[in-house]
């Protein structure tokens, strides 16, 4: 029987899932990779858009939950190669969903990004690439 918290997560993952499919269709192209650790989810969004990739990391879960994350990017193309690291804590906000941090890549090339997120002693990692 899933209890309030599950059905909660649930309706986040629904609404993310929705947010997704909207900007999948707004932009064009997009990316997600998704995970979670204790009722928290993350997911690197990427899209191209004015010949640039951005890639953003998000984490969604219920108010006020508080954690931290890493997120890393290691990119190669036509300008060269570049190792991209954030990190820090973060607090959910009401809307159950936080943009973590963005980075912006010339497009064309690869890359790799990892964003690791710990909550109350559990963490998850999402993983993208191109």
């Amino acid at each position: 029987m899933m209890n309030r918290t599950d059905i909660r997560f649930l309706a986040l993952a629904l609404i993310g899932t929705i947010a997704v499919g909207a900007s999948a269709v707004a932009s064009t192209e997009m990316s997600p990779a998704t995970g979670t650790a204790n009722g928290v989810a993350c997911e690197i969004m990427a899209a191209n858009a004015n010949g640039m990739t951005q890639i953003e990391p998000v984490v969604y879960g219920d108010p006020d939950v508080t954690g931290s994350y890493s997120f890393r990017v290691a990119s190669s193309g036509h300008g060269g190669r570049s190792n991209i690291s954030q990190g820090g804590s973060f607090e959910i906000p009401s809307s159950g969903a936080m943009t973590l941090g963005r980075v912006a890549l010339g497009s064309g090339g690869s890359y790799d990004a990892v964003l690791t997120i710990d909550v109350a002693g559990a963490s998850t990692t999402c993983e993208a690439g191109v």
